[in-house]
């Protein structure tokens, strides 16, 4: 084998080495995202199990995001265990991105929508504001996966 052999086949190697890094990350992004997906259906899920039991969503609408995160957690985890996932109430849910999903909901607001959101693989969100209208145009917003409701 020839000098010239052995480097086209180290060049052969690096391009598929390159192709294949490349769909790795396709994967890998397409599975933060259903991840993301997975536990926002989740929540949605336990938020319409509370307003059919309560008549309306559950009104957290001050703190930080993993404040309100946790909060929501604890409350729709005590009021249906049954429907609890991932078992730890102590905890806020994270996307699969690692950042705690956000919810916001006020019983002024007079869309009487709530607001869940992951906040995509950046972690930045413009929250909703005084009235309640989550702006899905903003900057940070963009690559949000959003969960509102009604």
């Amino acid at each position: 084998m020839t000098i010239l052999e052995l480097v086209a086949v180290i060049a052969v190697i690096s391009v598929l080495v390159a192709l294949s890094s490349g769909a790795i990350d396709a994967v890998k992004k397409r599975t933060l995202r259903l991840e993301s997906e997975a536990v926002l259906a989740g929540i949605r899920g336990m938020l319409e199990q509370h307003r059919l039991r309560t008549g309306d969503y559950p009104v957290i609408d001050q703190g930080e995001r993993s404040e309100r995160a946790l909060k929501l957690r604890r409350l729709l985890s005590a009021s249906s265990a049954e429907m609890a996932f991932d078992g730890d109430a102590e905890s806020a849910w994270i996307d699969g991105w690692g950042s705690a999903i956000y919810y916001a909901y006020s019983e002024q607001w007079q869309h009487g929508r709530y607001v869940l959101c992951s906040c995509g693989p950046d972690g930045l969100m413009q929250p909703e504001n005084a009235a309640g209208w989550y702006d899905r145009n903003h900057v940070f917003n963009r690559d949000n996966l959003e969960g509102t409701g009604r």
